[in-house]
């Protein structure tokens, strides 16, 4: 919990451009790692958005997504969290693997 107040506390701070690549990476791994994968899944939406505009097209590392998608597969996620995820990864150009939806 403390990790997501500065995580948002982060994105209001002077002369800051924000959360890059890499915190948000670290927030998802965090969360999806730690039993929050719903609220992982809404980071990496959130950086689709956010690394396009203002890192001239930054990507989140595929581990970090990896770690996410596990996470959605142990909790039963992948279709209603997972494949929505997919859509918007690929559009957004962030690496992006088929195998992560598929179910094991």
């Amino acid at each position: 919990e403390r990790a997501m107040v500065i995580f948002k506390d982060m994105k209001t701070w002077a002369n800051f451009d924000g959360p890059d690549a890499n915190a948000y990476g670290a927030m998802i791994c965090g969360l999806a790692k730690h039993g929050y994968s719903r609220e992982a899944a809404r980071i990496a939406e959130e950086a689709c958005t956010t690394l396009r505009s203002k890192y001239d097209k930054q990507s989140l590392h595929p581990s970090a997504l990896r770690q996410l998608y596990r996470a959605l597969r142990n909790e039963g996620l992948l279709k209603d969290v997972g494949m929505p995820l997919s859509h918007k990864l690929r559009e957004a150009g962030m690496p992006y693997e088929e195998r992560w939806v598929q179910a094991s």
